[in-house]
């Protein structure tokens, strides 16, 4: 997996289950959300189900947490966006605290 597609979605975040929609394609549920009770690691997918939540490919284990019956969870379009930007601020204030 390419580390820029790697993720780490924080507890307390709301979260959809995948369900299987129009062309037996997949989207987010429309009824189920949940709150993480724990951060989850993933890798951030391109697909293109919706235009409020982002696919987020995640391990078994915790698909089955969250109820969805493959290994994809949804998550805001704008916290996918601040999981994009946070390493390279993380590391922008990292710098900044050593001096450079």
């Amino acid at each position: 997996m390419p580390k820029e597609n790697k993720c780490c979605i924080p507890r307390g975040v709301e979260v959809k289950p995948s369900q299987v929609g129009y062309y037996n394609y997949w989207y987010p549920s429309e009824k189920e959300v949940f709150l993480t009770t724990e951060s989850v690691e993933g890798e951030l997918l391109t697909w293109r189900g919706s235009d409020k939540w982002a696919a987020v490919k995640v391990k078994k284990e915790v698909a089955t947490k969250y109820q969805s019956p493959i290994q994809v969870l949804w998550i805001k379009k704008e916290l996918f966006n601040d999981i994009k930007k946070a390493p390279v601020i993380r590391g922008r204030l990292k710098e900044r605290g050593e001096g450079k």
